[in-house]
């Protein structure tokens, strides 16, 4: 596996949906390659800290807004 194919299975991997096969390849790079031990980690403090941001300016947001930004999430593409 290389740097890039870790960083395309990286959110099923944290998941816990990779198939068995693939999340022993995965490790096994992580095992080999310092520079992706690091990502993981940083990967998973972005998304906790994007969603403590979301969370507070949710808290402050017009209901009308966030109903908006909710809608369009729903919708495909």
């Amino acid at each position: 596996m290389t740097c890039a194919e870790l960083v395309d299975v990286l959110a099923d991997y944290l998941d816990g949906e990779l198939p068995p096969a693939t999340r022993a390849t995965f490790e096994e790079h992580l095992a080999a390659c310092a520079a992706c031990v690091e990502y993981p980690r940083t990967y998973r403090d972005t998304i906790r800290l994007g969603r403590a941001a979301c969370e507070e300016v949710a808290g402050d947001a017009p209901e009308d807004l966030v109903r908006v930004v909710l809608d369009a999430r729903k919708r495909p593409g």
